[in-house]
């Protein structure tokens, strides 16, 4: 029969006694494969940038799309509320003609201007 192994003696061994095995240099199949690793993760990183974008993109249309929304009709109640002025002659508030038709020309090019740029940010067209 054989006997147990003897136990190791304790030696004055020290840290810098210890040598590790040489590390192997790198094949060019785990060159291949730190490369696509690589490619992937710069590929993950890419697509969590596009989705943040994304995401503070949506975010941005619905602050902006309600902001510019409620402008547009304060702008057009005032308009309609000079029109009440100058129509009822309240308290003599009197424009001349010229005046009031340049006011709503240039209001109605305003908004109309406004809530186009406003719905094509919101409302992108696909891409073919």
């Amino acid at each position: 029969m054989s006997s147990a192994p003897e136990p190791i003696k304790a030696t004055n061994i020290g840290v810098a006694d210890i040598v590790a095995p040489p590390i192997p240099p790198p094949s060019a199949e785990d060159e291949n494969v730190l490369y696509e690793l690589e490619v992937r993760n710069a590929e993950l990183e890419k697509a969590l940038l596009a989705n943040e974008a994304f995401r503070q993109d949506i975010h941005g249309r619905a602050r902006w799309g309600s902001r510019v929304f409620w402008l547009l009709i304060g702008w057009l109640l005032a308009v309609i509320g000079v029109m009440i002025f100058q129509g009822f002659n309240f308290r003599g508030f009197k424009l001349d003609n010229s005046i009031i038709i340049t006011f709503i020309t240039t209001t109605t090019i305003n908004v109309l201007s406004l809530g186009y740029i406003v719905a094509n940010y919101l409302f992108p067209k696909p891409k073919p």
